[in-house]
């Protein structure tokens, strides 16, 4: 049965897909780049990041359960690395510490938000046909690790005297935990996460001497032609297969697109290209663009 979504909801969704899922678009100058840095193979480069994007598309239908499994595993690191707190910056010489902070950063949004919302995110993983019952049990042992991450982090800034950083954890949890999921979500993603990396991504390319121009806007696009074909139910699974659906399901094409644009991105920006510049004595201001 097809869960109906409010206006809110849908006000969400679309500002994920307008103005959230854009901030991808700067992987292909940075594939561009890096490539032309290292004399890579640009085309082979953006025929794996394509494989990639196919591929995850194919199992998030295939595996519903798996897919968000994975899904909500790599955004746990994608958002943690960020460091959006900076918990983890005097802290290089203890990996510990900035394991545990990237799990409690990270986790905010892939754990503890599922958690505290299941009720609401139960019915989410229904209409992507997920078995909720083994989400829900995976959840609570990643609620365990957070909180164990979150204790470490939280004991940490208690004794190095941080007490704006210190207050910060639980003002975050309390509007976690009083917002609507899919509001919170979506001003995390666009507000924080997005328009972060939307400022660096131009700083880097700006100093790299590429302005993103027509590439931005028609991967932009792409994207979008790609949420409103899944959100239409071009892909949508059934006993007959693959079918067209005249009952768009906007929140199916918005995150099953986000799956298949996220993995690529991690894949091979995060842990490829990005590597690269570190290795050639970037900054961490400019190398790292997870936020």
């Amino acid at each position: 049965m097809t869960i109906l979504l409010s206006d809110l909801e849908i006000i969400c969704l679309l500002a994920i897909a307008v103005f959230g899922v854009p901030h991808g678009a700067f992987d292909y100058e940075f594939i561009k780049t890096a490539t032309k840095e290292r004399g890579g193979n640009f085309a082979l480069m953006i025929a794996a990041y394509l494989t990639l994007v196919i591929l995850s598309l194919i199992l998030w239908f295939l595996a519903p359960t798996f897919s968000i499994l994975i899904f909500l595993l790599i955004s746990t690191y994608h958002f943690g690395a960020a460091d959006a707190l900076n918990y983890g910056i005097k802290s290089e010489n203890l990996k510990h510490l900035k394991i545990c902070s990237t799990i409690m950063q990270g986790g905010l949004i892939t754990v503890l938000l599922p958690l505290l919302h299941w009720a609401t995110i139960s019915e989410y993983f229904r209409e992507l046909q997920s078995d909720h019952g083994t989400l829900l049990n995976c959840l609570m042992l990643g609620g365990l690790v957070w909180a164990i991450s979150a204790l470490v982090v939280f004991v940490n800034l208690f004794q190095s005297k941080q007490r704006e950083k210190l207050i910060a954890i639980p003002l975050i949890c309390l509007s976690v935990w009083v917002m609507e999921p899919l509001l919170f979500f979506a001003i995390f993603f666009c507000c924080s996460h997005s328009w972060s990396h939307y400022k660096k991504s131009h700083r880097r390319l700006s100093f790299e001497g590429f302005s993103p121009s027509a590439s931005f806007f028609a991967i932009t696009v792409l994207a979008w032609v790609l949420i409103a074909i899944v959100g239409l139910g071009l892909l949508s699974v059934s006993d007959e297969g693959l079918r067209l659906t005249s009952n768009p399901n906007l929140l199916r094409g918005v995150f099953a697109s986000l799956f298949a644009l996220t993995v690529p991105h991690i894949l091979v920006v995060d842990f490829l290209i990005f590597s690269i510049w570190r290795t050639e004595g970037s900054t961490p201001e400019d190398s790292v663009l997870t936020t």
